[in-house]
């Protein structure tokens, strides 16, 4: 069976897509995969040694809050496989290509953007055009707020 494809970026909404995720994984007897987009940050052509001297903490510490996300929905699905990867990719990039061999991608209605009130990010709005499998944009209801 394909996985469940879901994308992270430690925001709210993220953390509610990833909440739907384990439930509809729990119903479907599905994996989760769990994808954050990563890139170290870069002055000019490369990254800077002397702004950053150790590059690869900042990477380190995404990893962290990605497998303590992913670790505390876990606890509350026990029965649910979940797995997590950084992509060294743009999320809406990424997403789309895990399309590929997922039986769905979900995404939060919007991420860590500027334009916090915007009803659809422009991630969720280009995967959603995009993605080989079927697309699930979660929205946070009325009775429960992410």
């Amino acid at each position: 069976m394909e996985p469940i494809v879901v994308g992270f970026d430690g925001s709210k909404p993220a953390m509610g897509a990833l909440r739907w995720t384990a439930l509809e994984a729990e119903r479907q007897g599905s994996e989760v995969l769990v994808v954050q987009s990563y890139r170290e940050p870069v002055f000019g052509d490369r990254p800077s040694a002397k702004t950053w001297p150790d590059p690869g903490a900042r990477m380190r510490r995404v990893q962290a809050q990605l497998d303590l996300a992913t670790g505390t929905v876990a606890e509350d699905h026990p029965t649910v496989c979940f797995s997590t990867q950084l992509v060294g990719d743009r999320p809406d990039r990424a997403l789309v290509g895990f399309s590929e061999g997922a039986s769905m991608v979900v995404v939060g209605h919007r991420g860590r953007g500027r334009f916090s009130s915007l009803l659809l990010g422009s991630v969720s709005q280009w995967i959603a055009t995009r993605a080989l499998s079927t697309v699930v944009v979660v929205r946070p209801s009325e009775k429960r707020r992410w």
